[in-house]
């Protein structure tokens, strides 16, 4: 079963019901409110956006909306209770039923951890192991993380896989504030190494994913893991 460290979907606007209006930004042209848009960064990364002229709701969310259960990442088995967990702040009622039915994934990125003893080692074996220097490109950022570029100029083609190590990130200060609200022991991300691949336009998720659409469900019930091809 594939997972998600972030989901970004967009919906039909009579799938949200707004219910504390003053906490999103209203946008106003030509004296009328065209869009809502709410933006929160923590606990977890969270964006609701309702744009009336266009008759959408986009919602974008990482797997930290599952709280407790953020190990598990976003998947098939909890998408309910990232939405349901999305109700309880109270900003909006989410008809959880027809937006999970009645949605498309328009960015997601693919996330799996494996044990890992030695990041390091492991990041320099594919750096050495790039067959194609010409179509891909290898770098180390300064907080640690691995990226593997795809060379291309269409932001529809191109793609980009992040690994490090996840024990390091969750040490930082902000992480560890979450996981002590949330109850979760630091130790469940030890020796783990994260692979992160960013899907950023539909026909990279259809193509990535070897899915014929990018409704909610048929991505979160596909079979290929991009990470593992």
């Amino acid at each position: 079963m594939l997972k998600f460290d972030k989901l970004k979907i967009v919906s039909d606007i009579e799938n949200i019901e707004i219910l504390k209006q003053n906490d999103f930004d209203e946008i106003v042209k030509n004296n009328y409110t065209v869009a809502l848009k709410f933006y929160m960064t923590y606990p977890f990364h969270l964006y609701i956006e309702i744009d009336y002229v266009s008759r959408e709701l986009v919602i974008e969310f990482t797997g930290k909306i599952l709280g407790v259960d953020y190990p598990k990442l976003i998947s098939l088995d909890n998408i309910r209770q990232c939405f349901e967990n999305i109700n309880k702040m109270g900003l909006c009622y989410i008809n959880i039923d027809a937006i999970i039915s009645d949605s498309k994934v328009v960015k997601c990125d693919v996330t799996k951890d494996c044990p890992c003893d030695d990041i390091s080692t492991l990041t320099a074996f594919i750096r050495s192991n790039i067959s194609n220097y010409y179509q891909f490109s290898a770098r180390q950022l300064r907080n640690g993380n691995f990226i593997v570029e795809k060379n291309v100029t269409s932001k529809q083609s191109k793609k980009r896989l992040t690994i490090y190590d996840k024990s390091k990130q969750m040490n930082k200060s902000e992480n560890k504030k979450f996981m002590e609200n949330y109850n979760i022991e630091p130790a469940v991300f030890d020796g783990l190494c994260r692979f992160e691949m960013n899907l950023n336009s539909v026909a990279q998720i259809k193509s990535s994913l070897d899915v014929p659409d990018t409704n909610l469900l048929t991505v979160l019930s596909a079979t290929k893991n991009p990470i593992q091809e």
